[in-house]
């Protein structure tokens, strides 16, 4: 596939499932983003995959700020 047609069909998912990417995948993914220009000059960046059982918890933490309606269910 050509890069442009690639970002053309892309689409967002609403909802994101398993599988999700694996340790490696998720190195190479910020690998190569890494190449890309940082007018903000904002490196280094730092990330936290949070998995399994953590994210249950973080999300839960998030919904209990929240008022008790709609979004604190979709913060869960």
């Amino acid at each position: 596939m050509e890069l442009i047609e690639a970002l053309r069909s892309r689409r967002s998912a609403l909802r994101l499932t398993s599988p999700a990417p694996s340790d490696d995948e998720v190195l190479a993914l910020v690998t190569d983003a890494a190449t890309g220009p940082d007018h903000g000059s904002l490196r280094p960046w730092r990330l936290v995959l949070v998995r399994g059982a953590a994210r249950q918890a973080l999300g839960a933490a998030f919904a209990a700020e929240l008022p008790q309606d709609r979004a604190a269910e979709r913060a869960r």
